[in-house]
């Protein structure tokens, strides 16, 4: 749990030598009384609140996950601090000053605190964050990358899935259709790879309806 400072232990032989040797023990303060009422509040909501630790690696997940999906590299595992992969250090402060614009503020690394000219953009997830936030947040980097040319555009999507209460006599009528067409719709806000798998279903399972509906 973070805090303010640290310290340094060790079973080394002349450990002791830091004492004297290390300049910033020297002049190392207490710990402001805020800060330890802080970090044992936390700790007691960490104990008597495990939900809590739940509801963090959901929205990790979640969040992780969605930027996947939309075509971003990110890491192999979903941690509260979600790192996505810039090309490079001009592209990430691009995005940065785009997504802050926009009301989303992360961190960008940048070399050399980054391998191989590499940039980063870090999103830090908390348990107080809602599906809703989580999923604007995604809305905007999928916003952004577009923008910027990091993932491809959003698959045609048939009009009957845009607006199903319009023009009804064109939606599908079998079970068939009906089931994907309910798959489509739960959809709509999931990034572009999940669409363009369930769209290419719907074309392989029901072709008659997609011409229906005017896809070529």
């Amino acid at each position: 749990l973070g805090g303010i400072g640290g310290f340094c232990v060790s079973d080394m032989d002349g450990f002791d030598i830091l004492r004297v040797a290390s300049r910033p023990y020297m002049f190392t303060a207490s710990l402001p009384p805020a800060v330890v009422a802080a970090v044992t509040e936390a700790l007691n909501q960490l104990r008597h609140r495990p939900a809590l630790r739940q509801q963090l690696m959901d929205n990790a997940r979640r969040f992780h996950a969605g930027l996947g999906d939309l075509g971003f590299h990110v890491g192999p595992e979903a941690s509260p601090v979600v790192s996505a992969i810039m090309p490079d250090p001009k592209t990430a402060f691009a995005f940065w000053t785009r997504l802050l614009e926009a009301g989303l503020y992360t961190n960008v690394s940048l070399p050399p605190a980054t391998p191989k000219g590499l940039a980063l953009l870090r999103s830090s997830v908390s348990a107080a964050h809602s599906r809703s936030q989580i999923d604007h947040a995604l809305s905007l980097f999928a916003t952004t990358g577009r923008e910027l040319g990091l993932i491809p555009a959003e698959p045609a999507i048939p009009a009957w899935v845009k607006h199903p209460t319009a023009n009804l006599a064109h939606e599908p009528q079998d079970a068939l259709a009906i089931g994907f067409r309910n798959q489509l719709l739960a959809r709509l806000a999931a990034p572009s790879k999940v669409m363009a798998k369930y769209y290419s279903a719907f074309r392989r399972q029901s072709p008659r309806h997609a011409r229906i509906v005017g896809d070529k």
